[in-house]
């Protein structure tokens, strides 16, 4: 199997923290996606740890800072993104390059952890499963829809939480991602939620 090229791999990560606004209602019977949803919902801010594993081996870490309504921090090893919920920025920091767009809440493709609690699940038949440690969601897009994966599998703490997300992609990879030491409803302050350009940034501004 081949790896995923490192910009798609940030693609996949961007689309398990995307934040959306809209809450979908669900027609689904999932008891435990009704409590990961009522979870979140219930959060006005957390951070997290995470690590992301392709076919086995790991290729990407950081750490994601989430305060409502729509602000999102995540640190990677080379690039910082951050949104308030207006503008996004992409800083590379190893190029010192900033790229910088307008935030768009209906937008899969963009930072908004909730994919995997609202917008996958209304386009995908989702059921409950649990084996002898572990509870998790198991998403198959309905008939007729594209997604980016044949099968996640979404595993909850035991307070509900994301653990780890199990993803079989449609051209044959294994996307694993591991979320740890949540620290929830933290006084975090606005300013992580905005960029201003270090000097001698080149930047791309495409609003």
């Amino acid at each position: 199997m081949r790896n995923l090229p490192e910009q798609s791999i940030i693609q996949v990560f961007l689309l398990v923290i995307i934040l959306s606004s809209n809450l979908f209602s669900q027609a689904d019977s999932s008891e435990y996606l009704k409590e990961l949803q009522s979870r979140y919902d219930s959060l006005s801010s957390f951070t997290c740890s995470f690590k992301q594993a392709v076919n086995g081996k790991f290729n990407m870490e950081g750490k994601i800072y989430f305060k409502k309504e729509n602000n999102i921090r995540v640190e990677l090893k080379n690039n910082v993104i951050i949104t308030d919920g207006k503008t996004v920025w992409n800083y590379d920091t190893k190029n010192n390059k900033v790229l910088i767009n307008n935030f768009d809440k209906d937008s899969p493709a963009l930072i908004n952890y909730k994919t995997f609690i609202y917008y996958y699940p209304k386009l995908s038949n989702s059921t409950d499963a649990k084996d002898i440690e572990t509870r998790y969601i198991r998403m198959i897009p309905k008939e007729g829809v594209q997604l980016n994966f044949k099968v996640a599998r979404v595993v909850l703490t035991y307070d509900n939480l994301i653990d780890r997300i199990n993803l079989n992609m449609n051209d044959g990879s294994f996307v694993r991602l591991l979320f740890n030491r949540y620290k929830i409803n933290l006084p975090l302050d606005d300013e992580l939620f905005n960029f201003t350009p270090p000097a001698g940034t080149k930047v791309i501004d495409l609003r």
